[in-house]
C-alpha cells in the first residue's frame, strides 16, 4: 500500500498524482511507504491541533490556481514546496454540510422569530390604536353633568346643571376634529345629536338625606350612530345629601278658631297667637265659607303654597299638615217652640219679665199680675229685626184693671221677647228693656184709652199670632196648653168677673195653687 509524500493519502497502485492534494507520485513510493508511513502518521493529526503553522506560514498556494486533476505531471518537475496540509475532503464536505444545515435552520428560525415578531407588533400596534379609537370616541356624559341637593332634609329639591360647551368640544375630539376647523357636515352631525340629548329626572320630589335618584340619559341613536359615538353609561345613580335639618310644625297648633253667632247664622273667625312665635304671622290661609253657617255646616282652612315654601327655606320649619275643618257642632239656637226653653231658659226669662212688669204696674193702677203661660212664634226666614224677629216669645200674664166707674176688669197681658235663644252654655241674661209690653185700644172701656192687654186670649191670639209665616206652640195656661200646667176655660160674668180655676177674680186675687204672684 502507497501513500501520498505530500499529504499521507492512500493511494492506488499505479497512481502518478495523489487524487487529494494533486502531488506527483514518486517511482520508489514503495520505499517511501515503507520509511515514511511513521512520519505520515505522525503528522496527521486534526486540523485544528495541527502545529505546522511555520510550513504553513513559508509558500501557501491560493485556492484559485489548483493543479489540473486528471494531468500528468513531468517526471523530474519540481514539486511546489509549502503546500498546506488539508483535511480529509470527504470528512470536510460532511462537515460543511451539517453546518450548512444547522445555519440555514438557524437562519430560518431567526426569519420567523423576525417576522412574527414584526406581526406581533403590528398587531399590537393596530390594538392599541383601536383601542385609542374607541376611548376618544367612548364619552362619558355624566362627566359633564353636576348634581347638587339643596333645601331641608325631607322637602329638598335636586339642581343639575350640564358642562355643555366642555361636552360639545369633547364630542369634536371623539371625531378627531376641533371645533374651529371642523367641517360644517361634522358640525351638523355633532349639533344633532347634542340636540337630542335629555337627561330623564325622575318624578322625585320632597328628598331626604340618604334617598337615592337615578337619572338617564335619553338620546336620538340614528344621530349618534352619524358621529361614530358611544356614551359609556346610560344611567347614574346619585345619594341625597347635604340637606339642611327641619323643624317640624303643624301650624293649627298656633291659631285658635272662634265660632260665634245663631244657629245658621254662625261665623267662624281665626286668630293668630303671635306671641307663641314669629312666623306665624308669615303663613297665608285660604278658606271657603266661613259665615251663614249651619249646626252641621264645615270649613276648612288651607295654607297657602307660597306660605310653606317661605317659612321652610327662611325659618327651616316644615307644616305637618297644610289644612284642617272645622266643624260647627254647636252654637245658640233660636227658640222654635217651647219644649226648647230649658229650666235656666225659663227662669232667666221669667226674672226679666216679671220685672218688666212691676216696673209697668207702679206707674197704673193694675191688681195682681200671675203668670198664666206663653206661646211661640219661630220664623227660619224672618229678620232678627223686624217686630217678631225669628223666634218671639210671649209670656202671658193675667190682672185686673179698674175702670173710671170702678169697675174691675180682668186683662190678658202679653211681655214679649224677640230673637230668644238656647245657649250652647245654657246661661241666659234676659234685660228687662228686651221685654216689650205693647199698649193696646179697648173699646168702649172706661180707662185710659190704652191699656196693656186684652180682654180675651182670642183677642190676644188675634193680635199676636196671625202670621202664617211663622209656626206656634202655646204652654201653659192657655187654651191649647200642650204643657202639664194643662188649659183653662173661661165665662166672663155681667159684672167683668172670671170664674174659671186659676184665673184672677174680679176682686183680683188668685185661686190656683200653682200661679205665681209677682212683687207688687
Amino acid at each position: 500500500m502507497a501513500f501520498c509524500e505530500k499529504c499521507g493519502a492512500e493511494l492506488a497502485e499505479g497512481t502518478k498524482f495523489c487524487t487529494k492534494c494533486g502531488a506527483p507520485v514518486s517511482e520508489t513510493a514503495p520505499a517511501a511507504e515503507q520509511t515514511a508511513a511513521p512520519a505520515v502518521e505522525e503528522t496527521v493529526t486534526p486540523a485544528a491541533e495541527q502545529t505546522a503553522a511555520p510550513v504553513v506560514e513559508e509558500t501557501v498556494i491560493p485556492e484559485a490556481a489548483p493543479i489540473p486533476q486528471g494531468e500528468a505531471i513531468p517526471q523530474g518537475a519540481p514539486i511546489p514546496q509549502g503546500a498546506p496540509v488539508q483535511p480529509n475532503s470527504g470528512d470536510k464536505k460532511k462537515v460543511n454540510g451539517k453546518l450548512i444545515g444547522i445555519i440555514a435552520g438557524a437562519a430560518v428560525a431567526v426569519i420567523a422569530i423576525i417576522v412574527a415578531v414584526i406581526l406581533i407588533v403590528n398587531h399590537n400596534k393596530k390594538v392599541k390604536e383601536q383601542k385609542e379609537l374607541e376611548e376618544r370616541r367612548t364619552i362619558n356624559y355624566f362627566d359633564y353633568v353636576s348634581v347638587t341637593f339643596e333645601g331641608y332634609d325631607g322637602y329638598g329639591e335636586m339642581n343639575i346643571e350640564v358642562d355643555t360647551e366642555g361636552l360639545i368640544d369633547r364630542m369634536y375630539k371623539g371625531m378627531g376634529k376641533k371645533r374651529e376647523t371642523a367641517s360644517m357636515e361634522i358640525s351638523n352631525k355633532i349639533d344633532s345629536l347634542r340636540y337630542s340629548i335629555e337627561l330623564d329626572k325622575g318624578d322625585y320630589a320632597d328628598l331626604s338625606n340618604g334617598d337615592t335618584v337615578v337619572l338617564q340619559l335619553k338620546y336620538d341613536d340614528d344621530a349618534r350612530k352619524s358621529t361614530k359615538l358611544k356614551f359609556e353609561e346610560e344611567e347614574k345613580e346619585f345619594v341625597v345629601e347635604g340637606l339642611k335639618e327641619t323643624k317640624k310644625v303643624n301650624p293649627f297648633d298656633y291659631v285658635t278658631f272662634e265660632i260665634t253667632g245663631i244657629d245658621g247664622d254662625v261665623d267662624i273667625d281665626m286668630k293668630r297667637n303671635e306671641e307663641d312665635c314669629d312666623w306665624i304671622n308669615d303663613v297665608g290661609f285660604d278658606h271657603d265659607r266661613t259665615y251663614d253657617l249651619s249646626i252641621g255646616d264645615t270649613c276648612t282652612y288651607t295654607v297657602y303654597d307660597y306660605s310653606k315654601e317661605y317659612v321652610l327655606n327662611n325659618y327651616g320649619i316644615a307644616f305637618t299638615e297644610t289644612s284642617k275643618t272645622i266643624t260647627v257642632d254647636k252654637a245658640d239656637k233660636y227658640i222654635t217652640k217651647a219644649e226648647d226653653l230649658s229650666d235656666n231658659n225659663i227662669k232667666a226669662i221669667r226674672a226679666a219679665a216679671d220685672k218688666a212688669i212691676a216696673d209697668y204696674k207702679d206707674s197704673n193702677k193694675y191688681g195682681k199680675f200671675t203668670y198664666v203661660g206663653m206661646y211661640t212664634a219661630y220664623n227660619p226666614e224672618g229678620s232678627s229685626w223686624s217686630s217678631m224677629g225669628k223666634s218671639n216669645v210671649c209670656l202671658v200674664y193675667k190682672t185686673v184693671v179698674t175702670d173710671r166707674k170702678n169697675k174691675k176688669h180682668a186683662l190678658f197681658v202679653p211681655v214679649k221677647f224677640r230673637n230668644v235663644l238656647s245657649e250652647v252654655d245654657d246661661t241666659y241674661e234676659y234685660d228687662p228693656e228686651d221685654a216689650r209690653i205693647s199698649t193696646n185700644y179697648i173699646s168702649g172701656l172706661d180707662v185710659w184709652s190704652w191699656v196693656p192687654g186684652y180682654l180675651t186670649e182670642d183677642e190676644l191670639k188675634k193680635e199676636y199670632m196671625d202670621d202664617k209665616d211663622y209656626t206656634y206652640t202655646i204652654s201653659g195656661g192657655l187654651k191649647g196648653a200642650t204643657s202639664n200646667i194643662g188649659s183653662t176655660t173661661e165665662e166672663t160674668t155681667a159684672a167683668g168677673e172670671t170664674t174659671a180655676a186659676g184665673e184672677t177674680t174680679a176682686a183680683g186675687e188668685t185661686t190656683a195653687a200653682e200661679e205665681t204672684t209677682t212683687a207688687a
